[in-house]
């Protein structure tokens, strides 16, 4: 069986993916957090293309976390 991406299997918007990863940050003020990046699934645009909501949380380290939440810039044709 051929391998099929995304592309090849939906053309266009893909309904309900999301995207996450694990990664650390450098290093400030001697200290470093490991965050958790998520997204929520893809939002769908007038023009066919998408967006994702994000929200990224760090480990607590020296003290304090981080919380960063946003949009990314959209896929084209939104």
């Amino acid at each position: 069986m051929p391998d099929i991406g995304k592309n090849e299997a939906y053309p266009g918007f893909i309904p309900n993916h999301n995207h996450g990863s694990v990664n650390y940050t450098s290093v400030d003020d001697g200290h470093v957090h490991q965050y958790l990046f998520v997204t929520s699934p893809a939002i769908q645009g007038q023009g066919g293309g998408h967006v994702h909501y994000y929200d990224v949380y760090t480990t607590v380290d020296d003290g304090h976390k981080h919380q960063i939440k946003g949009f990314n810039q959209p896929a084209p044709g939104y």
